[in-house]
């Protein structure tokens, strides 16, 4: 039997033949239905879809992309995707990124509220401790400039 790019296979509780393509090294990507009852009709699907992309809502989608999609899929911890994004940046194609634990994804008002906080902020017990004159700014940023700046993000580039 001739090795094919794609395996055809039919579930017992589904109607429709499925078919799982090959990425670049060899390994079978998640199955997709060709929503075809024959064997013979599932084969000839498959054998467009890999020549055209397989057809999507908005658009049709090649096979190497859908490889692209289940890696990114599989990303499982923050470590995976920092180098996911670190090669992304080395290529060009992201200028910056924000992993969601860092202190870069706090919001700006966020952390104008924190950085004039009374009891907490390190910027206030170090002017206090020197003897510097500082008021209490908190109401204005709360109440006025929280509108203003919206809900960015402290390292985001527009």
């Amino acid at each position: 039997m001739n090795e094919y790019p794609f395996s055809i296979f039919k579930r017992a509780d589904r109607p429709f033949y499925l078919v799982s393509f090959k990425d670049e090294n060899g390994k079978y990507l998640p199955p997709v239905s060709t929503k075809k009852r024959t064997e013979d009709e599932a084969k000839q699907t498959a054998f467009l879809w890999l020549r055209d992309g397989i057809p999507q809502k908005q658009a049709t989608v090649d096979v190497n992309q859908l490889s692209l999609k289940d890696t990114a899929r599989k990303i499982a911890s923050k470590e995976e995707a920092e180098v996911l994004l670190k090669e992304l940046k080395r290529h060009g194609w992201v200028k910056s990124y924000i992993l969601a634990d860092s202190t870069a994804a706090q919001d700006f008002p966020a952390f104008l509220l924190d950085f004039w906080d009374w009891e907490t902020s390190a910027y206030i017990k170090e002017k206090r401790r020197k003897n510097h004159g500082i008021h209490k700014l908190i109401v204005p940023i709360r109440n006025r400039r929280r509108p203003c700046i919206g809900f960015r993000t402290l390292k985001a580039e527009y």
